[in-house]
């Protein structure tokens, strides 16, 4: 089923590389809630422009969850603290505007299956053994 809005919004997954304290490498992530923009606003929006990228965020992102703070607490989201963000966090920027697009088109996380996994076999239930499986084309 298919609901039409005018301002659809979605909870989305941001992950990028980044250093910890000490300096290793770690992958760091949070959790977005953007609006959609239009069609007619997104053709040609992302570039590797740091100013424009930072406008979009600052244009689409309307809350955020699994971010902390200083001392340990959940950091609030404000527009003030998006900036804090997008100005010491560089990583960041640079996966938004690639993680935003994607959720644009449609690409967002997988639903998990069933609990119940499929036949060893790779069948299904009730499929049709006496047909051969596909042949592989070169």
């Amino acid at each position: 089923m298919f609901r039409v809005t005018k301002e659809p919004v979605a909870w989305i997954d941001q992950k990028w590389r980044g250093l910890d304290d000490d300096g290793y490498e770690v992958e760091k992530s949070m959790r977005l809630r953007v609006r959609f923009l239009p069609a007619s606003e997104v053709t040609g929006l992302y570039t590797d422009d740091n100013a424009k990228t930072a406008d979009l965020a600052k244009k689409v992102i309307v809350d955020w969850d699994e971010i902390l703070g200083e001392t340990g607490k959940a950091f609030a989201f404000t527009p003030e603290n998006l900036d804090l963000v997008l100005e010491h966090e560089p990583g960041f920027m640079r996966a938004f505007g690639v993680n935003y697009l994607d959720a644009w088109g449609g690409q967002g996380r997988v639903r998990e299956k069933n609990s119940e996994s499929s036949p060893g076999d790779g069948r299904a239930d009730g499929a049709d053994e006496s047909r051969p499986p596909a042949s592989k084309t070169s």
